[in-house]
């Protein structure tokens, strides 16, 4: 995957990973082990993405780098993965051959966790290609990050008239890990930031990826969901606040499992969008990158 251009400055977009097809789900899922996926993990996650129907998070990262290269002037943005390919050192690698000299770096996640935050392996790899690196602020808590979330609650709200209970959904962590970072302090900034926004109404945060788990951050969202449903709401918007780009944890885990379950319960959850290339995300990431 090419992503040469002769400029000086660059911008380095950095996320988890995933598969880019079916062929390298037992690569990604190996990469992010490290070791050889135990038997009928690599099958169950190809059903996933047959059931989904698509590949989505590759085209989402490109869909932003091309969009963030016509608001930005004069800058190549380049995208890696964590886990996966093409990964973070593979992509510094042909930065460097296109004669950039300083690269500004962007985890897709504002939330910082060893599996979230890879500032620090780009760093290295770019200091290592003689680089300049460039770490942004944290800006989980940023005013116009967390306006983006508010306005599409309001939005949904206006669309039925009313103020629908909302569930905050994010990735678990194993609670070790949690404990070790700032991931659930930053996600509740978030959290704080919109509810101020949006004034009083009824919420949760829930996880998904193994909350269920002993040893993992819960609760589950249908746990959550349970709970507003026993106050007597029937209708629940989802927002997957944990994720910037729609993939198999919002495809597959909220849209096919968590949304199926709850018709099974007689409720009506509203699953709102994620933030991908949308015009006022990529907006905003123009805004940290040029403040």
């Amino acid at each position: 995957m090419e992503q040469k251009v002769k400029v000086r400055k660059g911008v380095l977009l950095c996320t988890f990973g995933g598969a880019g097809n079916e062929e390298e789900v037992e690569g990604f899922l190996k990469d992010l082990m490290g070791r050889e996926p135990p038997e009928g993990l690599t099958e169950r996650v190809r059903q996933k993405y047959r059931r989904i129907g698509s590949f989505p998070l590759y085209p989402t990262l490109s869909r932003i780098a091309r969009g963030l290269e016509e608001v930005l002037a004069g800058r190549k943005v380049f995208w890696g993965v964590a886990f996966g390919r093409p990964s973070l050192e593979e992509v510094i690698e042909q930065i460097g051959e296109g004669g950039i000299k300083e690269v500004s770096i962007i985890n897709l996640s504002p939330y910082r966790s060893p599996y979230t935050d890879f500032s620090a392996r780009a760093e290295e790899a770019l200091r290592k290609k003689g680089i300049n690196p460039v770490r942004l602020p944290p800006w989980h808590a940023h005013p116009s990050y967390c306006s983006l979330w508010a306005e599409r609650v309001k939005e949904e709200w206006e669309r039925v008239g009313g103020r629908t209970p909302v569930v905050f959904i994010a990735h678990s962590l194993r609670e070790d890990v949690a404990r070790g970072s700032p991931y659930l302090q930053d996600l509740k900034e978030t959290i704080g930031e919109v509810r101020e926004a949006l004034g009083k109404f009824p919420w949760r945060l829930a996880f998904v990826g193994a909350p269920s788990s002993p040893g993992w951050v819960g609760p589950e969202g249908r746990e959550a969901i349970l709970q507003l449903k026993g106050e007597g709401h029937r209708r629940i918007i989802v927002l997957p606040i944990g994720f910037v780009c729609d993939h198999l944890e919002t495809l597959y885990d909220l849209d096919v499992e968590l949304l199926e379950w709850g018709r099974g319960e007689g409720l009506e959850l509203v699953r709102l969008s994620c933030l991908n290339d949308s015009p006022d995300f990529l907006s905003f990431l123009k805004e940290l990158i040029e403040a």
